[in-house]
């Protein structure tokens, strides 16, 4: 029943990251599922909060968009 919270921090060598992330959720094997889209501000995105409904495992991944200096990534 306790809400999490996502944090991200994109750091590049050539300034401040800019664009957008996306903040997943996966329950139980199913499909990922976006819960949040968040801007960087400063190199960083934090997701609204998210509560899970059930009882169960959950992954998060946060998914990078990339802007015009560095290519798009995602979390483990």
């Amino acid at each position: 029943g306790e809400s999490v919270t996502d944090k991200v921090t994109v750091m590049g060598a050539y300034g401040t990251p800019t664009g957008t992330v996306w903040f997943q959720v996966m329950f139980d094997g199913g499909s990922w599922v976006t819960y949040d889209v968040e801007n960087l501000v400063n190199g960083m995105a934090t997701s609204i909060p998210y509560t899970p409904l059930l009882a169960g495992q959950y992954y998060f991944r946060a998914i990078y968009s990339g802007d015009n200096n560095y290519n798009g990534s995602q979390s483990s």
